[in-house]
């Protein structure tokens, strides 16, 4: 937890993680996750298999969803059961698989990083939604650096 001070000056306290804690715990999600789900991580990952994380971490996903023009991802928490997600209907275009796959990466950073978070203050805290967070979880999903590459930089021990 970090202490930090709300538009009036009251203390706060906000999870807070390091970009590296972020990194570290997003790659090791998504190699466990292949490891047990995949029968082992290579790259790319394959787009059906970040579908499928997502599923097992939310109550919908919808991959079709009618979202305005500006936002490709939307993710609803609920106090009482697991979060749904929507994926703009858009991004279902194969001229657009990257985009999805980022989406994809970033709304699992909010189901993630944030459902335990919503369901814990049954639904009275606002202001869970961050950037950081979810922008890490989409860089680890690509390219985890378990598997000797980074997104920030790669490594002379690939292994893919």
């Amino acid at each position: 937890m970090k202490l930090l001070r709300d538009p009036l000056g009251h203390p706060i306290k906000r999870l807070y993680f390091s970009a590296e804690e972020l990194d570290e715990r997003c790659e090791r999600k998504i190699a466990d996750f292949m490891d047990r789900h995949c029968g082992g991580f290579g790259i790319p990952i394959p787009t059906d298999d970040l579908v499928r994380l997502i599923e097992m971490e939310t109550e919908d996903l919808d991959l079709y969803a009618d979202l305005p023009d500006d936002e490709d991802g939307h993710t609803d928490f609920f106090a009482d059961r697991r979060p749904v997600v929507r994926i703009a209907r858009r991004l279902s275009d194969p001229r657009y698989e990257n985009r999805l796959r980022m989406t994809l990466g970033h709304e699992f950073g909010h189901v993630w990083f944030h459902a335990p978070l919503w369901r814990e203050s049954r639904g009275r805290t606002s202001g869970l939604t961050t950037r950081s967070g979810p922008a890490i979880a989409i860089g680890s999903s690509m390219l985890p650096e378990l598997t000797g590459w980074s997104f920030r930089r790669p490594t002379s021990e690939a292994r893919c």
